[in-house]
């Protein structure tokens, strides 16, 4: 893998993300989260070519399919979590709007939620961009539909958000999440009901 990027590899992928066609673009997704899961220096050179808004701009396209925009979403949370500089460029390049959008979607859900919650720890920016795309909203109704892990993560990344913020908190009220939230302590698996209790 280091011979590939060495060779310049990322960049030529970069180029595929921006201008290949559906199939070429799904392929350099694939090669791209290959190339970056467990590599940090990988990570660190994605992100300074370009990689973040390349792959936003790709999964807000229409024709993306579901499949490649869950790998997005798994490769914006890899970055999110690698450094808190990657978390802000996935939210001044409208990533977080995106992820929102993206815990409605069964495939992607789970890498969604994960990638929000290293967006949600790394400022109050990302929180605050977070709560500005409705992800309150849309995390209240995954514990009123989703399956119990997913209303466990669902419960945890409320927790982040809600944390020492009373306009928050007001908010989770106000979407009718405390209910689901009190439910799931009480009915659901124990890390979900630890997840739920903590919020």
């Amino acid at each position: 893998r280091a011979a590939v990027v060495q060779a310049g590899g990322l960049t030529t992928l970069l180029q595929l993300v921006r201008e290949g066609t559906a199939d070429v673009r799904a392929q350099a997704v694939s090669a791209v989260l290959n190339l970056l899961q467990g590599n940090a220096d990988n990570q660190a050179a994605w992100v300074e070519v370009g990689g973040i808004p390349a792959l936003v701009v790709l999964a807000w396209d229409a024709t993306t399919s579901m499949e490649v925009r869950g790998a997005i979403a798994k490769i914006l949370g890899m970055l999110a979590k690698s450094s808190p500089a990657s978390a802000a460029t996935v939210v001044q390049t409208g990533g977080a709007g995106l992820l929102v959008r993206l815990t409605q979607d069964p495939s992607a859900c789970s890498h969604a939620i994960f990638a929000l919650r290293h967006v949600a720890v790394s400022s109050q920016e990302g929180k605050a961009a977070i709560v500005q795309s409705g992800g309150i909203a849309a995390l209240v109704r995954l514990l009123q539909q989703a399956g119990d892990e997913i209303c466990g993560f669902a419960a945890g990344l409320l927790s982040t958000l809600t944390d020492g913020s009373p306009k928050n908190q007001a908010a989770l009220v106000a979407e009718g999440g405390v209910l689901p939230l009190i439910s799931l302590a009480a009915l659901g698996s124990p890390d979900a009901s630890r997840r739920a209790a903590a919020a």
